[in-house]
């Protein structure tokens, strides 16, 4: 047979009619249009293969992917741009009961390569690395990557098991040296890239048709930052495919144990997300599942980490045009931000990006959303130059601090305005090594993950490291000026001069007189005021200060609050540093919130309680004590059912003993009359799970019978008994780092009650359904039982 008669093999076309003169030629003719159907039938399937999805590769025999025993280190990676896949993804369950998807396993295009990500390394190990279908989808992602080729390059051992899939799949896996590929077609890795060199290599091999596999180990670097770090450099790389990685995992252990591989939540693909916008349709797709946090998330991520030139970028910018002002694009307590409206939205976040650009090149940018917070500065303010003193102390106070890494910040009384050069200069230049830094700004949390904004929903303070003798700061939002000293720091004295800056509205309680507060510090132009103790620091919008008479007063109240949480604490009254409660339009979690290093407070009526000493005193606030309780808990010796009740107790005791309020009343609902009710109606059928998830039904039948039995010297016992073990287990340390098993403070916490009581408490516990163990109550046995009378 002639070499001619295979040349459809290169793909040439056979005619369809062709002169038949005898009977050889007819068979010929008829062979060649039979191998040319053949042919063309080959081709179709070839294009059909070359057609598949990654995910029908992928998940070929693939059965079910089981979640990692410990399913929370499963992280999420989300689509940022359009030609992604997702191959699987999980339930991030963030409330119970609520269906609230992200992919888990998915892929991108860049250039000529390809991009997959598998959400956790967990799979690359013992057990998941034994089931046989991770086994076929370890297969399945090798054989899609290869295109064809035989050899795969992985990053070091911890691809020992996938060098042994491959091997068995006749490819050779080898170890790779980061600063040359050697024409490898595959590349695995998991490793945190470090060197930016090595990471602009990887974003060059996928452009020039490489293929990338990344297997997250975020969750290890997540988890050693204390939950601080929840990104990877990775994500330079696997932006430019569309792809964002980030430590969102599953909140509440799945009830599936499985991946999702089906009915792909149409959320996953870019396009019905952007698609979808102007028509507002978008709020039946996904607001009406509940499902709209997803898919806003994506769209935020294109703006904030999508390259600039990606098209989905483009396009919002689009849908973001607005000639008309058809959409409102404030943030402020007058005017809130609908975050639900998405074209709104989506022009207020462009806003900010194009401020925060704008700022990278010209440092006396001011921010257009200045006006509606932090606030603005009147271009004729003085501009002043102070010397700063500041003396400290790192000693520990005794509570539950920040942990040994972190800096802790100090007022200056100063105001860096927005757009204005401020220049500091040290005055020991010595001081550059020791990791001091300034910052502009108080409020340093994001609450972008908000319904609504009423402000800059940034973080929007700027730190500068102070590692040279004389520096210059700014920032396109201004704020308050501090300086942040590490915990560790083993001096107490730090000094500077501040070139440029505003001065604030600061009162200082022993060194600021009342008539100077009137005549002058209150007037000042800075939109944020600082009132000081030595114990209490509060940060307040001006305004909420121009009318105040006599902080004096005011501080002196505060200070009493807090030597009243000492003693129940078993605290000195003298701290060795102040806390401080911090006003903010917009609160990360809940109505407010306590971390070692602040307390939260919203920007509404708590603020005119919070400088009314007046109200205070007689009327306090619960949920202003109660937030200063929660400094004061014994974090890692309270059982974790009790977070959000023994906090009541300071709450209780500073309104008996600075209010002088009783136990029955401090709350309209607490009279002795509906606290009895309470226990009576809970102890006719008790239910541990049922009390263990009401704080306020845990405090009315634990601890309201204790007080009014024994008084507050029952508690003060108590807390001298876990003071004691508290400065041996937790001094200068973050208390979870050594915390107990639940049920081993529970028991402890039950023996140190009774003796604190003298009583045995185990048939009080057993009443109320509190498990505790049989050996927690052979260490009581020999003190008398007692029961409190309502619950006989």
């Amino acid at each position: 047979m002639k070499k001619d008669d295979f040349s459809f093999l290169s793909g040439e076309y056979l005619p369809a009619v062709v002169a038949i003169h005898n009977s050889c030629e007819k068979r010929a003719i008829i062979i060649k249009t039979f191998l040319s159907l053949i042919c063309l039938t080959c081709i179709a399937i070839v294009a059909r293969s070359q057609d598949r999805s990654d995910q029908d590769i992928i998940l070929t025999n693939v059965r079910e992917i089981p979640l990692p025993p410990d399913s929370v280190h499963l992280l999420a990676t989300y689509p940022i741009n359009y030609q992604t896949q997702t191959i699987a993804y999980f339930n991030l369950n963030y409330h119970s009961g609520r269906q609230l998807y992200a992919p888990s396993i998915i892929t991108g295009r860049y250039g000529k390569g390809k991009i997959l990500v598998v959400g956790s390394d967990r799979y690359l190990k013992e057990p998941l690395i034994q089931n046989e279908n991770v086994r076929q989808l370890w297969k399945n992602i090798i054989g899609w990557s290869l295109n064809n080729n035989k050899q795969i390059g992985i990053e070091g051992s911890e691809f020992d098991r996938i060098a042994s899939i491959a091997k068995d799949m006749d490819v050779k896996a080898t170890i790779f040296d980061q600063h040359r590929f050697n024409n490898l077609p595959v590349i695995f890795i998991t490793r945190e890239p470090l060197d930016s060199m090595y990471i602009q290599r990887l974003a060059n091999f996928v452009y020039d048709g490489g293929t990338l596999v990344y297997v997250s180990s975020l969750w290890n670097l997540f988890e050693e930052s204390k939950y601080a770090t929840d990104t990877t450099r990775m994500n330079e790389v696997l932006t430019k495919a569309g792809l964002y990685h980030k430590a969102h995992h599953i909140f509440v252990k799945s009830a599936s144990d499985t991946m999702f591989t089906s009915s792909i939540p149409k959320y996953f693909t870019v396009d019905s997300i952007i698609s979808n916008i102007e028509n507002f349709r978008y709020k039946e797709l996904f607001y009406q599942k509940d499902e709209a946090l997803v898919p806003l998330n994506i769209l935020k991520l294109i703006l904030s980490a999508g390259p600039k030139n990606s098209k989905a970028l483009n396009d919002l910018y689009r849908i973001t045009d607005d000639p008309l002002n058809k959409y409102s694009d404030t943030a402020s307590l007058k005017k809130p931000l609908d975050a639900t409206n998405w074209p709104n939205l989506l022009k207020y976040l462009v806003r900010l990006q194009r401020d925060n650009e704008a700022s990278i090149m010209k440092h006396t940018y001011r921010a257009t959303t200045n006006s509606d917070f932090p606030g603005i500065v009147p271009d004729n303010a003085l501009r002043v130059t102070r010397p700063v003193k500041i003396k400290y102390s790192n000693a520990w106070s005794g509570l539950r601090e920040p942990p040994i890494t972190a800096k802790r910040r100090y007022s200056t009384g100063l105001y860096v305005a927005p757009g204005d050069l401020v220049k500091i200069v040290l005055k020991n230049k010595n001081d550059t090594a020791r990791n001091i830094a300034a910052q502009i700004g108080a409020h340093e949390d994001d609450v972008s993950g908000a319904g609504g904004y009423s402000r800059n929903p940034q973080n929007l303070t700027k730190i500068f490291a102070m590692d040279q003798d004389t520096i210059t700061i700014y920032s396109l939002y201004g704020g308050l000026l501090y300086f942040n000293i590490p915990v560790a720091d083993a001096g107490n004295i730090f000094e500077a001069t501040v070139i440029n800056a505003i001065e604030a509205p600061y009162f200082q309680l022993g060194k600021t007189s009342r008539s100077d507060w009137i005549q002058h510090i209150r007037n000042r132009p800075a939109p944020w005021a600082e009132l000081c103790s030595d114990k209490l620091i509060l940060t307040v919008p001006s305004d909420s200060i121009r009318a105040l008479n006599d902080p004096e007063k005011l501080m002196r109240f505060w200070d009493e609050v807090m030597d009243a949480n000492a003693d129940l604490a078993v605290i000195s009254r003298k701290r060795v540093h102040p806390e401080r409660i911090i006003v903010d339009n917009d609160i990360r979690w809940g109505y407010m919130f306590t971390l070692p290093s602040r307390i939260m407070i919203p920007n509404d009526e708590s603020v005119g309680q919070l400088l009314n000493e007046s109200y205070m005193k007689k009327s306090g606030s619960w949920g202003l004590l109660h937030e200063i309780g929660h400094r004061h808990q014994f974090y890692g010796l309270d059982f974790v059912e009790l977070t959000e009740v023994s906090v009541n107790l300071y709450t209780l005791y500073t309104y008996n003993k600075v209010i002088k309020k009783g136990i029955y009343q401090s709350r309209e609902d607490n009279t002795r009359e509906s606290v009895e009710r309470s226990i009576k109606e809970y102890i006719k059928n008790p239910d541990y799970d049922k009390w263990k998830t009401n704080p306020f039904l845990m405090l009315h039948t634990l601890y309201y019978p204790v007080i009014d039995t024994f008084g507050w010297q029952a508690i003060q016992k108590l807390n001298a008994s876990l003071r004691k073990i508290y400065n041996i287990e937790y001094k200068n340390l973050k208390p979870y780092l050594k915390k107990k098993e639940n049920d081993d403070r529970r028991n402890r916490y039950f023996v140190l009650f009774s003796k604190a009581l003298g009583k045995n408490l185990g048939s009080y516990f057993d009443k109320l359904k509190i498990p505790i163990s049989d050996e927690a109550k052979m260490e009581v046995k020999d003190l008398p039982v007692w029961m409190p009378d309502w619950f006989k």
